[in-house]
């Protein structure tokens, strides 16, 4: 039976930088680039040969098409198809819906690994406002309700990049770090996935798990939120988590 491919997965608002991180494992890693953004232009063109290019308003709107007639997971299936099984590695950017997180962790298992990149949206608007805006005649309000509904559409079948980033195995903030120590973040992230090396936990990816851990004491489904304090030296003097107020149940225990 053959070894299926490790795949990559990039996810985060538009402009935070996994286009760049995907570039990244392309030209330094090998990868094969799959573009879920090249599916939908090419479907674009399929639906208006010769028109002038889309807005993005307008290719969110095609994706939620593509994923409510044919299933949310279309746009990574229709993507890997392309490029097929055979190579070894396969960087997948563009995922904006946990359908196409759920397909790919059914697809390639533990060899799957979704890495979300963050920026705020002033320094996204930055970015590609120039580019993909103005020099179009549309202005900020126009990024900022692309960027509300490209977070959290109210569809199943549309775009939900919050709850993307939710299911994501490593978070990267891309704010304001210089681009080659971005670079380096990606690389020795997906080094480590592929268990190309090793290294020990970070004192703060150690503390990070202790609040994640602590979380699921909870019994309350929508305050799954710890926390942990320490002192100047590193050193744990609290760990904690959300729950209703004293006096009052945890929702789980209250009547129905």
């Amino acid at each position: 039976m053959s070894v299926k491919p490790w795949v990559i997965g990039l996810t985060g608002p538009f402009g935070s930088g996994c286009s760049l991180a995907a570039k990244y494992l392309e030209h330094e890693r090998g990868f094969t680039l799959v573009k879920l953004s090249t599916v939908l232009d090419e479907k674009w063109k399929e639906l208006h040969p010769g028109g002038a290019v889309a807005p993005r308003s307008d290719l969110q709107a095609l994706g939620d098409d593509l994923r409510k007639q044919k299933g949310r997971q279309i746009l990574a299936e229709i993507g890997l198809e392309k490029v097929g099984q055979t190579t070894e590695k396969i960087v997948v950017d563009g995922i904006r819906n946990p359908g196409e997180v759920d397909w790919l962790r059914l697809e390639f298992g533990y060899r799957f690994t979704l890495i979300a990149v963050l920026a705020p949206p002033t320094i996204r608007w930055d970015r590609i406002g120039a580019l993909s805006y103005l020099d179009r005649g549309l202005t900020q309000e126009d990024f900022a309700e692309d960027d509300r509904r490209d977070s959290k559409e109210d569809v199943s079948f549309g775009q939900q990049v919050t709850a993307c980033i939710d299911q994501a195995d490593i978070l990267v903030d891309n704010s304001d770090i210089k681009q080659g120590e971005f670079k380096q973040k990606i690389l020795d992230y997906v080094d480590l996935a592929l268990g190309v090396r090793s290294r020990p936990a970070q004192p703060w990816e150690i503390l990070m798990n202790m609040a994640y851990s602590a979380s699921h004491s909870s019994k309350c489904l929508k305050r799954h939120v710890g926390a942990v304090v320490v002192d100047t030296a590193g050193k744990v003097v609290g760990v904690g988590y959300n729950e209703n107020p004293i006096g009052t149940k945890p929702c789980m225990e209250e009547p129905k």
